[in-house]
């Protein structure tokens, strides 16, 4: 799933195994990171499909408070623009992900540790 001049796209292809985004952004010129690439790295890392991340599935919802977390964190997207790009949540539906990402990484330290690695990968 990505945006493509502000229309939600999904690509169906298989599960992505790539360790970290860094070869994409070098296969795209040196481009940031963007909420595409976030979504395959936390799906491929936290044991999900990018469409489990934009699915209604609650089985899904931590790794999507996780993905919306790190798109909030490492671009420039809205609150609006990251809802969009995960099936079209509303703004507080993110705004609530990222508080709770919060509040687990404060009180767990190896959940803290797994997102970091997460941002750091992505980074």
């Amino acid at each position: 799933m990505y945006l493509n001049h502000g229309r939600l796209a999904v690509r169906l292809k298989g599960s992505v195994q790539s360790p970290s985004i860094a070869p994409l952004r070098a296969e795209q010129g040196g481009m940031s990171v963007t909420i595409h690439d976030i979504q395959r790295l936390v799906a491929s890392r936290m044991g999900a499909t990018a469409l489990d991340l934009v699915s209604a599935r609650q089985a899904s919802a931590r790794p999507r408070q996780v993905a919306m977390w790190l798109a909030r964190h490492t671009t420039p997207a809205s609150f609006p623009a990251i809802g969009r790009a995960f099936g079209n949540r509303d703004h507080t539906t993110v705004m609530q992900a990222v508080r709770r990402v919060d509040a687990l990484m404060a009180d767990d330290p190896a959940f803290a540790a797994v997102v970091e690695g997460l941002r750091r990968a992505a980074a």
